[in-house]
């Protein structure tokens, strides 16, 4: 199965705002999140309650409901948890050991019979942003390895010095157990701090990378060339959005 998506002090967070984009935003992690048995948190069907668990980890979530008739997601930390009568007639996603697949398979759900745009917005520790848009942004499924494509880099709405996704254009994701990528040793393997990511040979964009607090140069850092002087100084924060309408 697909590895983790999260590594090191960096955290994936996926929201659906008012403007209808699908955000995925990075960030360092401050506290641990508690462990408990079981929770209940808000949640609006099958897909988001999944996603949820998936962003909490296995120590808190790793099974989990979601009851229609309360409008509640049903999070254990429990493998194969059953919630018996509380889970009412709702669908129960089970985590893998792997995690990743089933927020990839969404974002082909969101993106692969309707191309959105993507935008990445990238802070530098100078607290310059830097902004990019892709047309027709797509990933594929299972059967291509989640391959990522774009159909072009809007100029005309991006400050970024270069098309940073280029060299990652028509690659197919990487983990830590399923290597895709160009590299001869396996970018996961050569660099620390490295997560899944349509990984070349290696990268010209790594917002799965390692979170430093400042400006460092390190292979291993959060970067987007086209945010960072084509270089891997760690940026201070940076997001990637799909817009879907």
């Amino acid at each position: 199965m697909f590895g983790k998506l999260l590594m090191m002090a960096t955290a994936l967070s996926v929201t659906f705002t008012a403007a209808q984009a699908a955000e995925f935003s990075i960030q360092p992690v401050s506290d641990p999140i508690a462990i408990s048995d079981q929770k209940t948190l808000p949640g609006r069907n099958e897909r988001d309650c999944a996603m949820r668990c998936e962003l909490l980890g296995s120590l808190v979530c790793s099974a989990v409901s979601f009851v229609r008739e309360s409008g509640l997601c049903l999070l254990s930390a429990v493998r194969n948890a059953s919630f018996g009568a509380a889970g009412g007639s709702s669908q129960v996603f089970r985590r893998t050991a792997g995690g990743l697949e089933p927020c990839l398979r969404i974002i082909n759900e969101l993106t692969g019979n309707s191309p959105r745009l993507l935008r990445v917005e990238a802070v530098t520790w100078s607290n310059v942003l830097y902004v990019c848009e892709y047309s027709n942004f797509t990933v594929g499924n299972s059967t291509t390895n989640y391959t990522m494509n774009y159909g072009s880099y809007l100029t005309a709405s991006s400050n970024t010095s270069m098309d940073s996704l280029n060299y990652h254009r028509g690659r197919p994701f990487t983990t830590i157990d399923r290597d895709n990528d160009q590299n001869p040793s396996g970018c996961l393997h050569r660099h620390r701090g490295f997560a899944g990511w349509w990984y070349a040979n290696c990268c010209n964009a790594n917002p799965n990378g390692m979170y430093f607090h400042s400006a460092v140069t390190d292979m291993s850092a959060m970067v987007w060339f086209g945010a960072t002087s084509s270089s891997y100084i760690a940026l201070k924060s940076i997001r990637l959005m799909l817009y879907l309408a």
